[in-house]
């Protein structure tokens, strides 16, 4: 396993005005509206770890150009997959390579999270599903027991 560095924009604002794209509903049909997804969520955790006087320790992970995780947080001895998508409803494929990380890094699906643009959380055996618009509610209830 090896950690390696990813361009997030923080400002998906900024980002969008880069691209040309002067709506909300331009972005239901961008190519690139998973990136931005991915970047906000990013942004959000990083902000949010800071704000409760945390140095995120956040990288991306990426196995010999197959399976990619979105986002691992670094706690000690822990480490914390997130994965990000940015549908509105959520399929057991989404866990496929959260299943595979946690063959590789001898992790639990209790430390695996997806975040997605749907509006609901729940539960699910390879891990706990995570509304984008929640997620400052469940970083607080879920991962300040994981996170210094």
């Amino acid at each position: 396993m090896t950690k390696s560095p990813k361009l997030y924009f923080y400002d998906t604002g900024l980002a969008c005005s880069l691209l040309g794209i002067e709506s909300a509903a331009q972005i239901d049909t961008h190519y690139l509206r998973g990136g931005l997804f991915e970047s906000f969520i990013i942004a959000e955790i990083s902000k949010h770890l800071y704000n409760t006087g945390r140095r995120p320790r956040i990288y991306f992970w990426q196995e010999a150009g197959r399976n990619e995780i979105d986002c691992i947080i670094e706690k000690a001895q822990e480490l914390i997959a997130v994965e990000i998508k940015a549908s509105k409803t959520i399929s057991k494929n989404f866990f496929t390579v959260l299943h595979s990380w946690n063959e590789l890094s001898q992790s639990t699906a209790s430390n695996n999270f997806i975040v997605y643009a749907g509006l609901e959380n729940e539960q699910w055996p390879g891990g706990m599903v995570v509304s984008w618009q929640k997620m400052s509610e469940m970083l607080d209830k879920q991962f300040e027991k994981l996170i210094p």
